[in-house]
């Protein structure tokens, strides 16, 4: 929850700052003791619509509140980096090959709170490089770029049962 702290501070030292939550962590807006004005729902949150959903994002935000939510932390900060949205995660020991591409932070709310207010004084810069690299990296990490990989793995396996 040490995000938490640290928007209701971005949000408090910067007014044009809005805060979106989706799908089932919706409820954690109504947590932030923020400006009512600075509390964004989106409305008709379906799976199929996310990529025009994340287009209302300029940061992107992938906290880890327990280890359950550890594994699809790397998948939102791939769609973030594939829609070129600047991102900062929790850090955990295996995210080593994200760091070059957005922030890892530790999850204290004054780490989270500093880069937050970085990233919203230079969004301009950052958008520019999310762009770049982060973007490259994340539309490499597809399913379709990496087919024969894939296959390979499970032909690998395969063989293994089989002897």
């Amino acid at each position: 929850r040490e995000v938490l702290a640290a928007l209701e501070r971005v949000c408090q030292k910067r007014s044009q700052v809005r805060v979106a939550v989706w799908g089932e962590d919706s409820a954690l807006l109504d947590q932030l003791s923020i400006q009512l004005a600075q509390k964004f729902r989106p409305t008709g949150f379906d799976q199929w619509g996310w990529p025009r959903q994340l287009a209302y994002i300029d940061i992107g935000l992938a906290p880890v509140f327990n280890l359950a939510e550890e594994r699809l932390r790397r998948q939102d900060v791939l769609e973030y980096m594939s829609m070129k949205i600047p991102w900062l995660a929790s850090e955990f020991p295996d995210d080593r090959e994200l760091r070059p591409y957005g922030w890892l932070v530790q999850n204290s709310a004054s780490a989270w709170e500093r880069v937050l207010l970085d990233m919203v004084d230079h969004l301009e810069a950052y958008m520019d490089e999310a762009a770049g690299e982060p973007y490259l990296f994340g539309i490499s990490q597809a399913l379709d770029e990496n087919l024969n990989k894939v296959l390979s793995i499970y032909t690998s396996i395969w063989k293994k049962s089989r002897q």
